[in-house]
């Protein structure tokens, strides 16, 4: 994690609820140098919070066990209804768009940040041996251009998907 995610602390403000969302367990992938800062922050950051909000169950229990306060599991939301309601026309327009038609598809649907593990993921794929594979990386990013030198040419990257559009590249 780069440091710039935890500038300073946040100052406790009398007469004021403050709800700490910890969304990642960052210390995990610091450099030596910042997580001791990083650790420090979120325990921090945690002790003084009236509430602490996570993502995952998985991060509940980290909270629990490691800095022994209570969090409540607030999920990522989505529209279900725009998974069940797409258009045809509209994904087959995409599907020759990126000449997909006819291809064995791996795909990945978000930001390319260095935490998501696409230079991982691109290394893996270039070493299947699956004919007509095609890996279709759907989203933009801080490490598009690092990316794309590493990638082949059945690696297919889109750029940033508005997200009026974006449920119908999880159909593809």
């Amino acid at each position: 994690a780069n440091t710039y995610y935890y500038p300073l602390p946040f100052p406790k403000l009398k007469n004021v609820k403050y709800i700490y969302d910890l969304v990642d367990e960052h210390t995990s992938v610091c450099i030596s140098k910042t997580k001791n800062y990083v650790e420090n922050f979120i325990k921090n950051e945690i002790e003084k919070s009236d509430k602490v909000i996570t993502i995952s169950n998985s991060l509940i229990k980290l909270i629990k066990e490691k800095y022994k306060k209570e969090a409540i599991f607030i999920p990522n939301g989505v529209s279900l209804s725009q998974f069940s309601e797409f258009s045809k026309i509209e994904i087959e327009e995409i599907r020759e768009k990126y000449n997909l038609k006819g291809k064995f598809i791996i795909g990945f649907i978000g930001y390319h940040g260095d935490w998501s593990g696409l230079d991982f993921l691109i290394e893996v794929f270039n070493k299947l041996n699956i004919s007509n594979k095609c890996l279709f990386i759907v989203g933009g990013g801080s490490e598009v251009e690092k990316l794309a030198k590493l990638a082949s040419e059945n690696i297919i990257f889109t750029q940033k998907i508005s997200p009026e559009k974006i449920h119908l590249y999880f159909k593809i």
